[in-house]
């Protein structure tokens, strides 16, 4: 993910002497690599530590797109299933490769556009990186002739949500 421009007590909602507290803690604990530039710390994941992965993949499950993207769109009307796709959606299913930079969410049914980019907004604000929405209706999603369709189901795909399918399996 894109370091964000935000101070990272404004993105947190954090007072800056919490932060510090749980920053000197991860180093100590070997979980994040820190140094100085100036009066700027600059700080990194320690990716070689032996709790990396289960740590992201915990993160990942917990407050990442996954997550986000559902209570975002959770509530947006007319939609009857959700999607992720793409670069994110094949780093999570295992496919080597560099780390996403966006969070590409498909969404099937008839909702108003208004709605879906408010809630892509929403998760875009809470992810830090851009999530692209876009719409097919059910009938596009079964169009084996729709490009982008085609590419979706060729490639890993998460499923978000699904309104008539509680258990999220696929079609």
């Amino acid at each position: 993910m894109r370091a964000s421009r935000r101070p990272a007590t404004e993105r947190f909602g954090v007072a800056p002497s919490t932060l510090h507290r749980e920053v000197d803690r991860l180093a100590a604990a070997g979980l994040i690599d820190d140094r100085s530039v100036g009066r700027t710390r600059l700080l990194t994941a320690a990716t070689g530590h032996r709790a990396a992965t289960p740590l992201t993949q915990l993160l990942a499950v917990t407050f990442g797109p996954l997550t986000v993207v559902a209570d975002e769109f959770a509530e947006v009307r007319n939609v009857e299933s959700v999607h992720i796709y793409d670069s994110w959606a094949a780093r999570y299913e295992g496919v080597p490769g560099p780390p996403p930079s966006d969070v590409d969410v498909l969404v099937i049914g008839r909702p108003s556009r208004t709605d879906v980019y408010a809630a892509s907004d929403r998760a875009q604000d809470r992810l830090g990186i851009p999530v692209n929405p876009s719409i097919r209706t059910r009938a596009q999603w079964l169009d084996p002739s729709d490009a982008l369709v085609r590419q979706i189901k060729e490639s890993p795909y998460v499923d978000v949500l699904d309104s008539d399918d509680p258990t999220g399996s696929r079609d």
